[in-house]
């Protein structure tokens, strides 16, 4: 039996892991299946996933599915997972992701098991408060636009309403075919996965040049076994908030764990429940256009922690 698919997209800090966890709290009886994809070597997001007993998280990292790099172990993956006949299989893509290879992967997976998934459509998620800005100078964001059957406007509580309408007429300009809906907190309704958004004209979109690379995006991962302060930690990513435009990672300070997030200004170091996740080490995650990222990255840390790490991208 084909399992019902939807893809999941989004630029970095849209809110895309708190629609999978809004999602997943609709489909407590059923079999459930989740595929996460992070451009880098670690998943953050992933250990943030609530899932019960009949949901299951699979983990493809160090690049986009849908890149050729990764786009054959991703095949493979959906092909395995179908095996165990889930009721549904979400795809939450990398942020960075550059979709303009899913008619391949579509067809691929076709030839390769014939009805293997029952393709819904790909449903994006932006962010009211910056996607203006975004959308014309970063390539990723146009194009998860362009493939998507469903977008979901999120953070409309951060946008004045005739913005909320220049967004509205510009994903429409981006894509006539799309259906569109206004949350905030990456809220949507009950029934959103009982809907079939799926655009046949899919294969007609062009993609834009240099499809599937990360657009001249760096990514650096920075660990240490040593606790953190909260104040010396939101000093430091605080700092380097100018040149990034993603950060995240869970940090061990003296008496929590904190989860880490930046995105568009905003920082947010939320502390966790000690009964929720266990880690052995601090891991942040930071992404950026800057070339220099590694190197701001340590000298911001030598100057300001001054305590044990690791870094590598």
């Amino acid at each position: 039996m084909a399992v019902k698919t939807y893809f999941i997209a989004g630029f970095l800090g849209s809110g895309k892991t708190t629609l999978l966890n809004n999602l997943l709290q609709d489909l407590t009886d059923k079999k459930a299946v989740v595929i996460i994809n992070e451009f880098g070597q670690i998943n953050i997001d992933a250990k943030l996933i609530k899932c019960t007993q009949e949901m299951e998280i699979a983990e493809i990292n160090n690049g986009s599915i849908f890149c050729s790099c990764l786009s054959g172990s991703f095949v493979k993956a959906i092909i395995e997972i179908s095996k165990y006949q889930p009721d549904i299989l979400l795809v939450e893509s990398s942020g960075m992701s550059r979709p303009g290879s899913i008619a391949a992967i579509l067809e691929e997976l076709e030839r390769q098991k014939k009805g293997v998934i029952d393709y819904q459509g790909m449903i994006t998620l932006i962010d009211a408060s910056n996607f203006l800005k975004l959308v014309e100078t970063v390539n990723a964001v146009r194009e998860q636009v362009v493939y998507s059957d469903l977008v979901i406007i999120n953070k409309t509580d951060l946008a004045e309403e005739d913005v909320i309408t220049e967004i509205e007429n510009r994903i429409l300009s981006l894509n006539p075919g799309a259906e569109i809906i206004k949350t905030r907190y990456a809220r949507v309704p009950g029934n959103i996965l009982e809907q079939k958004y799926y655009v046949s004209a899919y294969q007609e979109r062009k993609a834009l040049e240099d499809c599937g690379s990360s657009g001249g995006m760096f990514k650096v991962l920075l660990e240490t076994g040593e606790r953190l302060q909260e104040e010396e930690l939101y000093s430091f990513i605080r700092e380097l908030a100018p040149t990034v435009f993603r950060i995240k990672g869970l940090v061990q300070t003296d008496d929590n764990i904190v989860h880490v997030d930046y995105a568009d200004e905003n920082i947010r170091i939320n502390k966790l429940k000690k009964d929720d996740l266990q880690i052995e080490r601090s891991r942040l995650v930071f992404i950026s256009n800057n070339r220099m990222l590694r190197v701001m990255i340590e000298k911001l840390w030598q100057e300001r922690i001054n305590k044990e790490y690791s870094i590598r991208k």
